[in-house]
């Protein structure tokens, strides 16, 4: 519970867990930002702060249009015919940072988020790890998704009982209103009837006035 209503713990949880099982010398955590509608890093270990945080890509990229497709991890090798589908900027980019693997993190048939992995210090990765690998990444985007669903519904519920106290702050106010308005009014009418008897005295009529 505590992952969920604190989604930058599990965000920091997720890039923990991964680096520790696979050795990832670098690994960043990307989610899509639906107010900017940019996919923007949330959590990495490993590569340059200003290089992580500096990360962008669009939803209309070629290497995210390409993980929302396949749906599978794409291998970063420079000679692929599947990196020279990558506009120059994204290649520049995977290459600078040294990624070697970027896993999609699919949640109800859409692209949610990616993983940019870069070498192990250990041993080769191989294809039982790939394997492992995809099946923690359809995990992990499951709970961000449920982190994200459950932080919506909070914000929803906070606006939703903000506008019910506003109502309620309205009602009371106009309701102050009315019950200092009517007796004013009542006194008003008075005061200009009373009027009506000191035309002629000045001193009375400067006082009622």
């Amino acid at each position: 519970l505590e992952l969920v209503v604190h989604p930058e713990s599990l965000h920091a949880s997720v890039v923990r867990g991964l680096q520790e099982l696979f050795d990832f010398e670098s690994l960043a955590l990307l989610l899509l930002d639906a107010d900017l509608n940019l996919f923007q890093p949330v959590a990495s270990r490993g590569f340059p702060q200003q290089s992580a945080s500096g990360l962008r890509f669009s939803p209309s990229d070629h290497l995210i249009a390409w993980l929302r497709v396949n749906e599978t991890p794409l291998e970063v090798q420079p000679d692929s015919g599947i990196f020279s589908f990558l506009t120059p900027p994204e290649q520049e980019t995977l290459l600078r940072l040294g990624v070697k693997l970027c896993v999609p993190l699919v949640s109800m048939n859409r692209i949610i988020g990616l993983l940019l992995l870069g070498p192990t210090r250990r041993r080769e990765f191989t294809e039982r790890d790939r394997t492992l690998l995809s099946a923690l990444a359809s995990q992990a985007a499951l709970a961000l998704e449920n982190a994200l669903l459950y932080r919506q519904q909070t914000d929803r519920l906070r606006r939703m009982y903000r506008a019910e106290r506003l109502a309620t702050a309205g009602q009371l106010a106009s309701g102050v209103a009315h019950e200092i308005r009517n007796p004013l009014t009542a006194i008003r009418s008075s005061m200009q009837l009373l009027a009506r008897d000191f035309q002629g005295d000045p001193a009375r009529r400067e006082l009622l006035e």
